[in-house]
């Protein structure tokens, strides 16, 4: 395998079961039963595999999910998953590939409502069933679930109004009419803990309380200068706070509705002349409240009392520096000793509030920290991140006893098939490469980014551009950094082994066909280094480490004899023992890709400026052309030999229209043979087997097919839930397909379906 660095009237309507996705979350394993190829008359039907999959975006909630507070539900922008933390492996995908609005979990819960772009509907989260789903129509009046706390009415809002539906039959019971109160941006709203209230706080400052039996105006006051952005309930309902960028944190008795309390939040970041208010959370008993100022304090008052009770800074002689970025979730545990507070530092940490004393600051996440919670035992704390993972706690010990893993943010660069094990390599934007078990998606060794700096000029933090596996199965590379990167061996027999330096200013490399050398390039030249031996001397091809030229593409040919090159002077041919030039063709500009036919007598090359390229095939003996395609005006082209080298395959990229077919041609006489026809969106990716015999496309509409090379026939379709789709790859034996992109990745086993009649 060959690795370059490139690249709906208002009513609910009741429904039937939808198909939910189960699998991992960090490994997702697809539990469907097998799927037909639904081309009629294809000659596979598919399995699916593994999926290895994480958010794919950051973060927004996480909530533990009651009565036992085993299971999350966590939401990002295009996904709602709940999986279970004693079995963190184990997960069910509730909504997935189309952007999420909001979403709200039922008080008991049982049930999640959810808006999407795409509609609106109730989940019943244990099994996946949706109870209701309003029409697309209406959607616009459903935006942003909320639960009353009692569970038997469900509000949604928009900037003019808030709709309280029932639950169960979707009728709409009321729409309150907020008379302004969102014309400069959409309102807060909480529900008051008996139901029996909503509390809505406009952008910037007054707050209105409504009944909710007849959406009368129960309460309103204008008591913040400048922008609110803070609103809660105690849980007894004495209190309503709210605060804001004037540094105000103000206590409503609901009683009498007056001001019992107005607490200033001092801190050492101003707006103005005041420190605004990241963050407020009363305890379960209500009489405490803990407001969190930028960067710098944390404060803990009795709400009856107004007394302080605790105070973290970052300045004087605090014992404990709270967070060193904003404050953006604060949760107390059941019993109300202790409070979780989340920033977007990266941090989670817990607070004793009557001593004051700093218990837990767990490790640290790649991004932000945007929602933290306790379940509701208080045995457990979590916290959910902007790179798409979230990490469980222990409360007693304070130790990670489960962690939403695959791919933080879900994004795989590059895939590499074991040819002799079942495993399967992935390296992913999240910097890390993760090796997995083929059979069941098991993770079973992690490869943290290039965090260290061992050559003068290697970047520290570099994450994997693309990582192969040895066709001896028992070491991968990878090379850290698309472009001039490190290149590094790891032997992954049993566990990962510490790193082996390869090379620098690394731009492509390859494996030979026996797995004991590299050919490895890029700036510094061209060389052969044995795999087994790295610290022995390397066979210079091009250059001896000097930059001589820039090599862009380097790969074996079949029998391991000879080394193919492509750089500005063109695409050569060497005999790798003697380091002698066997075959040099110049193709029209430099080259940037060369490939051999299957039986050694031919070369592709790619080759043109990067907008406008040119795919040629050569006789290698003459060193001749045979055939010639050329990219039209901001096209690109990509190629490859099929069929044992007779035909190549060639894709347009970027082309005016966009192309859907890529087409076969035929090397010798260079003319067109037949498309490959079938998808509804432009071509984003394609693979062919090492055999020659079959090519995998994948498109912009969400599928993957699998094509005859002989015919041009699709023998197989299968729907991919990656949102963006950048390369596939073929297991060893030619009959497993993988795609990987935005979202992870997903496998396939193709078994070839027996003729009519056979046993």
């Amino acid at each position: 395998m060959t690795v370059q660095s490139q690249t709906r009237n208002g009513k609910w309507l009741t429904t039937m079961p939808v198909s939910i996705l189960v699998g991992f979350a960090s490994a997702l394993v697809g539990l469907s039963p097998s799927v037909q190829a639904t081309d009629a008359g294809s000659a596979y039907r598919v399995r699916p595999g593994i999926e290895i999959s994480s958010h794919r975006a950051a973060i927004w909630t996480m909530q533990f999910v009651p009565p036992d507070g085993r299971s999350v539900l966590t939401s990002s922008r295009e996904s709602l998953i709940a999986w279970h933390t004693a079995r963190p492996s184990n997960a069910r995908r509730l909504s997935e590939g189309s952007r999420l609005i909001g979403n709200a979990v039922s008080p008991d819960g049982s049930r999640v409502a959810f808006t999407a772009a795409s509609g609106a509907q109730i989940l019943d989260i244990r099994s996946g069933r949706v109870t209701l789903e309003f029409d697309h129509d209406s959607l616009r009046e459903l935006t942003y679930p909320a639960w009353s706390p009692t569970g038997d009415r469900l509000s949604t809002q928009t900037r003019t109004h808030v709709n309280i539906w029932h639950p169960d039959t979707g009728e709409l019971l009321r729409s309150i009419d907020l008379q302004g109160l969102g014309r400069r941006g959409l309102p807060l709203l909480a529900w008051s803990p008996s139901g029996e209230r909503i509390a809505v706080l406009g952008t910037f400052g007054t707050l209105r309380v409504y009944r909710a039996a007849d959406g009368g105006i129960e309460f309103e006051a204008h008591r913040h200068e400048g922008v609110t952005r803070n609103l809660a309930w105690s849980s007894d309902e004495r209190l309503v706070a709210t605060g804001g960028n004037d540094g105000l944190v103000n206590l409503w008795s609901t009683v009498d509705w007056t001001l019992q309390r107005s607490i200033l939040n001092e801190g050492t970041i101003f707006l103005g002349d005041r420190s605004a208010v990241d963050s407020i959370a009363f305890s379960k008993d209500g009489d405490r409240i803990a407001v969190s100022a930028p960067l710098s304090t944390i404060r803990v008052w009795s709400t009856s009392t107004g007394k302080e009770v605790a105070f973290w800074s970052s300045e004087g002689e605090a014992s404990y520096i709270p967070h060193t970025g904003q404050v953006v979730s604060m949760a107390f545990s059941p019993d109300d000793r202790f409070l979780l507070t989340g920033s977007l530092d990266t941090t989670a940490k817990v607070w004793e509030v009557e001593t004051g004393a700093q218990v837990a600051a767990p490790q640290s996440f790649r991004e932000g920290i945007r929602a933290v919670a306790w379940s509701q035992d208080g045995i457990r704390y979590g916290a959910a991140s902007s790179d798409g993972s979230v990490r469980i706690w222990d409360s007693a010990s304070h130790a990670e006893i489960a962690r939403f893993a695959g791919h933080d943010g879900g994004s795989v660069v590059s895939l590499s098939y074991a040819p002799g094990v079942a495993r399967v390599a992935t390296a992913g934007e999240d910097g890390t490469v993760r090796i997995w078990q083929t059979g069941t998606g098991y993770p079973l060794f992690e490869i943290a980014r290039l965090d260290g700096a061992p050559r003068p000029f290697a970047q520290v933090g570099r994450s994997p551009g693309a990582v192969s596996y040895s066709p001896e199965s028992n070491k991968i590379a990878i090379l850290f950094g698309r472009l001039g990167g490190e290149l590094q061996i790891r032997d992954v027999t049993s566990e990962v082994s510490p790193p082996a330096y390869v090379g620098g200013y690394v731009d492509s490399f390859d494996w030979s066909p026996d797995g004991r050398r590299l050919a490895v390039a890029g700036s510094g030249g061209l060389s052969v280094v044995d795999a087994h031996d790295l610290r022995g001397r390397a066979i210079w091809l091009i250059g001896s480490g000097s930059i001589d030229e820039q090599i862009s593409h380097v790969s074996w040919s079949g029998d391991g004899e000879r080394v193919l090159s492509a750089s500005d002077s063109g695409a050569r041919l060497w005999d790798w023992r003697t380091g002698m030039v066997v075959s040099a063709v110049r193709p029209q500009g430099s080259a940037r890709y060369a490939e051999a036919s299957g039986d050694g007598s031919m070369l592709l090359t790619g080759s043109g400026r990067i907008r406008a390229t040119v795919v040629q095939v050569w006789d290698i003996p003459t060193e001749s052309e045979l055939a010639r395609v050329e990219a039209g005006r901001g096209e690109q082209l990509e190629a490859h030999f099929v069929a044992q080298g007779s035909p190549f395959v060639v894709r347009r990229l970027r082309s005016r229209p966009p192309e859907l077919s890529p087409w076969i041609w035929d090397s010798s006489a260079g003319q067109q043979l037949f498309a490959l026809e079938g998808h509804s969106a432009p071509v984003v990716a394609m693979a062919v087997s090492g055999d020659g015999q079959l090519i995998a496309t994948a498109a912009a509409d969400r599928e993957v097919r699998v094509w005859s090379a002989a015919g041009g026939k699709a023998v197989a379709t299968m729907s991919t839930g990656l949102s963006t789709v950048r390369g596939l790859a073929f297991g060893p034996r030619d009959r497993t397909i993988a795609a990987f992109g935005n979202g992870g990745a997903q496998s396939w086993t193709l078994h070839p379906l027996l003729p009519s009649g056979s046993p």
